[in-house]
C-alpha cells in the first residue's frame, strides 16, 4: 500500500538472512511482480562488514535503486545502516524503510553490540530514514462497560491477558493482542459454521473443494468470518469483504535515539486472515 500510495517504481528488499526474513521478503517480492514494480533482494549475514559491504554495493553501487525496504532484527538492522552510512548508500541518495516496532533505545544497543560500527553517527545515518507499521497502532480506549464476547468487561479482559501473558521479545509485545483476536475470530467463525450444520471433522484448509456441501469449507468458514463483529483487545473487531483485515498503515519518521513520529497515515492497507 505503501507503494502504491507514492507511486514508486523501483525498490531494493535488503533483509537478515534468516528463514523468517527470507519468507518476508519472497512474499513481499510477490507482491512487487503482481504490481509490476522493479526489485532487487539481498540476504544479508551480520558480523562482517565485508559481506555487508558486497551486498550494498551489489543493490545500490549504481544508484539504480533509491528505495530500500529493509527487514530486520534490530542489531543487524544497526550493522547494515552504519555500513550504507560510510559507503554513503543513505538519504538523500537512498531512503530506508525500517519497521517502526522496533523498541526505543535500539540504535544504542546496536552501538554497543557492534564492533566494526565504531565511530558511527547513526542519527546521522538515519536521516531521512522511515518506519511503517501495518497494524492500526492507535491508542485503543477500554470500557468498563462494554461486554466482550466472553462475557467479560473490555478492561477486565485486557488486564487478565496482561497478566497471564509472558513476552520473551519484547519486538513482538505489542503484536500479541492483535494475534489474541484474531484466533478469537477465528474459532467463533469455525462455532457459528458448526451451529449452521457444517461437519468439521474433515476439514481441510490446504484442500476447500474436496468436501461436499455439507461439509465446512474454507469458503464457508470466510463466509462466517465476514460476519464476526465483537469488542476485542484491540478494539472493535470487524471483518469486511471475504474476510479482508483494513487498518491504517501509520508511515512514521526517525528521530534521535531510535524512536519514531508519526508522519502520516495510508488509509485502507488490508491484507488476507487467510
Amino acid at each position: 500500500k505503501l507503494i502504491q500510495f507514492y507511486q514508486w517504481r523501483r525498490v531494493a528488499l535488503i533483509g537478515q538472512d534468516t528463514g523468517l526474513f527470507n519468507t518476508i521478503n519472497l512474499n513481499f517480492a510477490g507482491q512487487l511482480n503482481h504490481m509490476n514494480v522493479a526489485f532487487d533482494i539481498a540476504r544479508v549475514i551480520g558480523g562482517s562488514e565485508e559481506q555487508i559491504d558486497i551486498h550494498l554495493d551489489r543493490i545500490f553501487g549504481s544508484l539504480k535503486y533509491k528505495i530500500a525496504f529493509a527487514n530486520f532484527y534490530e542489531l543487524q538492522a544497526y550493522e547494515v545502516i552504519c555500513r550504507a552510512y560510510k559507503k554513503g548508500y543513505v538519504y538523500p541518495y537512498v531512503t530506508w524503510v525500517f519497521p517502526s516496532w522496533y523498541t526505543v533505545g535500539w540504535t544504542d544497543r546496536g552501538k554497543e553490540h557492534c564492533e566494526f560500527c565504531q565511530g558511527c553517527d547513526i542519527d546521522a545515518a538515519m536521516r531521512g530514514a522511515l518506519g511503517v507499521d501495518s497494524l492500526t497502532t492507535r491508542e485503543v480506549t477500554l470500557s468498563d462497560n462494554n461486554d466482550t464476547i466472553l462475557g467479560i468487561k473490555q478492561q477486565e479482559l485486557w488486564d487478565m491477558f496482561t497478566e497471564n501473558t509472558i513476552v520473551t521479545d519484547v519486538s513482538i509485545e505489542k503484536y500479541l493482542p492483535y494475534a489474541f483476536d484474531s484466533l478469537l475470530s477465528i474459532a467463533i467463525a469455525m462455532n457459528t459454521s458448526i451451529r449452521n450444520g457444517l461437519d468439521l471433522t474433515q476439514f481441510d484448509y490446504h484442500d476447500p473443494n474436496k468436501l461436499s456441501a455439507n461439509n465446512l469449507t474454507v469458503e464457508s468458514l470466510r463466509a462466517s468470518l465476514a460476519a464476526v463483529n465483537f469488542a476485542g483487545l484491540t478494539g472493535d473487531v470487524i471483518y469486511r469483504n471475504r474476510a479482508r483485515i483494513y487498518s491504517n498503515a501509520e508511515l512514521s519518521e526517525y528521530r534521535i535515539n531510535g524512536s519514531y513520529v508519526p508522519r502520516s497515515t495510508i488509509p485502507n492497507s488490508c491484507g488476507d486472515l487467510f
